[in-house]
């Protein structure tokens, strides 16, 4: 809010609803366990609260898919012990499919950026967006958890842009400001991404987006994106 209201700096306290803690977790787990009368084995939770990156969402997801692998669709006569790791791995694989899909259209449209005009007696645009999106996906989730900083993009995209000469950070900045307009236009919501101009990072504010960075392969998405330069002489 203060971003896009300076007058609001210093009058605003921010009310986090996260971090969600360990027990948070654990009580969800016991109250499906009550619901279905199953019994999830600690490693099960385990490995669902470690690939959920704090997502309550995720996490539940994890779980009720677990679940569904395991046979349990109902609430069981007897209690029923869920206690394959190879459910959860299962699992992880089928939400990575989900996840995949809607992130890579969300990310091949940031990627188009706003249709810049190309005019033969001018130099090519810079392309920003798509420079930024791939930079995201080589950086991978161990490279931007908890937020990257311009520098750090700015590092990443220069060697390869097709006028890294003539780049400047104001370039970037530009268009790392014009990210979330970017989004609302293409229709992405919530959105995946958002630059905070004051601490110079752009994060992540989806938590499915970490769960796609970190399970799927970021190579094929890389692949799949259409570079704009090489769409000029289409």
């Amino acid at each position: 809010m203060s971003q896009f209201n300076g007058d609001l700096q210093d009058r605003v306290v921010e009310v986090p609803v996260e971090p969600w803690k360990r027990e948070d977790f654990l009580e969800i787990a016991r109250k499906g366990e009550s619901e279905l009368n199953i019994a999830f084995d600690p490693s099960v939770i385990d490995k669902c609260i470690d690939s959920s990156f704090n997502s309550v969402g995720v996490y539940q997801e994890l779980l009720k898919v677990t679940c569904r692998i395991a046979g349990i669709n109902n609430k069981q006569q007897t209690t029923v012990a869920i206690d394959n790791p190879d459910h959860v791995d299962a699992a992880i694989v089928e939400k990575t499919e989900y996840y995949t899909g809607r992130h890579l259209r969300n990310l091949e449209s940031i990627a188009s950026g706003n249709g810049s005009v190309i005019q033969s007696d001018k130099p090519l645009p810079f392309f920003m967006p798509y420079y930024i999106i791939i930079a995201l996906l080589e950086l991978g989730f161990d490279g931007i958890n908890g937020g990257v900083s311009k520098d750090t993009l700015m590092q990443k995209i220069k060697p390869n842009h097709h006028r890294s000469d003539a780049l400047k950070g104001s370039h970037l900045t530009s268009a790392l400001k014009k990210l979330t307009e970017l989004q609302s236009a293409k229709g992405i919501t919530p959105p995946v991404l958002a630059y905070d101009s004051n601490t110079r990072m752009l994060k992540i504010i989806d938590s499915t987006f970490y769960f796609y960075l970190k399970n799927a392969n970021l190579q094929d998405a890389i692949e799949d994106i259409v570079n704009p330069v090489d769409c000029v002489d289409c």
